[in-house]
């Protein structure tokens, strides 16, 4: 088995967030869902997935990133662009 297989495999689902998000620059939305597995995707543009530790990786157009532990990340236009919303330091979580 494969390594993308062991980890889809090893997933159990317990719900799902489907969003479509259409942003100016600057952006940066922060996630602290816990979730152990997310899948985001650029359908335009790019964007930066900057995890809470280690390096920011670019998302370009058709990429599918997949972001795997509970750990908060970022999703922002450039790696330096703070989490921004209707509110200062707005974080996004399962509820």
């Amino acid at each position: 088995m494969d390594v993308l297989t062991d980890l889809l495999d090893g997933v159990r689902a317990r719900g799902a967030l489907f969003s479509r998000t259409v942003m100016t620059s600057p952006w940066s939305l922060r996630f602290a869902s816990g979730a152990p597995l997310t899948l985001a995707t650029v359908l335009r543009g790019q964007a930066w997935l900057v995890p809470a530790e280690g390096e920011a990786v670019r998302v370009r157009s058709g990429d599918i990133a997949l972001v795997r532990g509970s750990a908060p990340y970022t999703v922002a236009d450039d790696p330096d662009t703070p989490p921004r919303g209707d509110r200062p330091g707005r974080v996004l979580r399962r509820e």
